[in-house]
């Protein structure tokens, strides 16, 4: 299971130097886009397993999957620099405030359970800063009409405080998180707005 972080022309030296941290690889993103093409004429999407669908030209959501989209460009949202494969998509709001999709292969099926993400989310933190992350808060969440939970937490970066709100779906077959970012020491009342706008322009079948 992957965490990842912001990177790219607007990194911070104390960001990416954390950044240089979070390598640790996970299973690749099933049908993610690697492009777009024209058939009988007609835009469309190709995904990674060879498959491809037809493209809305009218909607203002970004397909990032066959299974994902995102219509975050009213909210602010501008698509960034991904800072590894294993991150699907990642956005940037401003200078403070970013977020990432991380999609995997991997749900019930293969014996993972809401606790088991959680705390793995939680550790991969610990491994990658020396310390624990402090719990904020966790509640359930939606996204879509799919049954998800939220887990905040924070933690220092070369003496730089953040605040994570990571959502998350867990599906028999697959792990969807939906991350949100802020530097920060606290978990801030126009960060859980942020995220709670972030989640609502989100299309997620999951399976």
């Amino acid at each position: 299971m992957a965490d990842r972080w912001f990177t790219g022309r607007h990194c911070r030296a104390a960001l990416c130097a954390f950044m240089a941290l979070a390598s640790a690889s996970g299973p690749a993103a099933a049908q993610s886009v690697v492009g777009k093409a024209l058939v009988e004429g007609k835009p469309v999407i190709l995904f990674s397993d060879r498959t491809w669908t037809y493209e809305d030209a009218s909607s203002d959501c970004q397909t990032l999957s066959a299974k994902l989209a995102f219509c975050g460009a009213a909210l602010g949202w501008v698509t960034t620099a991904k800072p590894t494969p294993d991150v699907l998509a990642a956005f940037r709001m401003n200078s403070t405030t970013y977020a990432n999709f991380i999609y995997e292969d991997i749900g019930t099926a293969q014996g993972l359970s809401i606790e088991g993400v959680r705390n793995v989310l939680l550790q991969i933190v610990q491994n990658q800063t020396g310390t624990m992350p402090v719990v904020i808060e966790t509640s359930t969440a939606t996204i879509g009409t799919l049954t998800a939970e939220t887990l905040v937490y924070g933690f220092k970066v070369s003496g730089m405080d953040v605040v994570y709100a990571n959502t998350f779906v867990l599906g028999t077959h697959s792990l969807l998180q939906a991350q949100t970012y802020e530097i920060s020491s606290i978990y801030t009342d126009t960060h859980r707005q942020v995220h709670a706008d972030f989640l609502s322009a989100i299309q997620y079948s999951g399976d």
